[in-house]
């Protein structure tokens, strides 16, 4: 997921600085003393998760545990600032990624989840467990699935000869779409009966009950 540097042409890098800033700026301007300490907590679990790579058997590629989904719903736009404080640090401090293209590595992994946990919200407050897991999983694998999606663009835009390797591309990440959506789905569920109010639910989730006539 990890876009390095010197890997993408100048155009490209700078479209992404400019929408990684824009998000930001955004995110800086609506954030107040409440949003902290959740924007705290969530970027470490963003960086503790992200920092294990597991290689995928003959693609020479890793994928690793993004939860941009998650982040999206509980933190909104505000996971541009997180996402952007843990990039820069891996950057620095690892090598995951690059400075140059921090912009877009920021685009990719913090844009999919604000939009997708809107979109889905009438799904993510429904009164049925089922319907608020396949929310969940959908908001998980799809902010995956569109973060691959804008990395795959930006180096498309920087060189043709990158649409060759797209088929591998995707099929490597396709295990964490699943991952990223059973578990994004299973904590949403959990979060919608004992704290709905952190995912903006109205009331909390109450299984359903059924009655067997005999």
């Amino acid at each position: 997921m990890h876009v390095g540097d010197g890997q993408l042409a100048p155009a490209v890098l700078a479209v992404g600085a400019a929408g990684g800033m824009i998000g930001l700026a955004g995110s800086l301007r609506h954030l107040q003393d409440r949003d902290i300490p959740r924007v705290a907590v969530l970027s470490s679990l963003f960086f503790a998760a992200s920092l294990w790579h597991v290689p995928v058997p003959l693609t020479g590629t890793s994928i690793h545990l993004v939860l941009c989904g998650l982040l999206g719903l509980l933190l909104g736009w505000h996971t541009f600032l997180a996402v952007t404080l843990v990039l820069i640090f891996q950057a620095l401090m690892f090598g995951h990624g690059g400075i140059t293209s921090l912009g877009v590595n920021v685009v990719a992994m913090a844009l999919p989840g604000p939009i997708l946990a809107t979109a889905l919200r009438p799904v993510l407050n429904a009164h049925r467990v089922g319907m608020v897991f396949g929310g969940g999983f959908l908001l998980g694998a799809g902010s995956i699935l569109l973060a691959c999606a804008i990395v795959a663009t930006a180096y498309a835009a920087s060189s043709l000869e990158f649409l060759g390797y797209l088929p591998v591309y995707f099929a490597a990440n396709l295990p964490l779409m699943l991952i990223e959506g059973m578990l994004t789905g299973s904590t949403v569920t959990f979060l919608a009966r004992v704290r709905p109010d952190i995912i903006g639910r109205p009331l909390p989730l109450i299984q359903e009950r059924r009655i067997h006539v005999s």
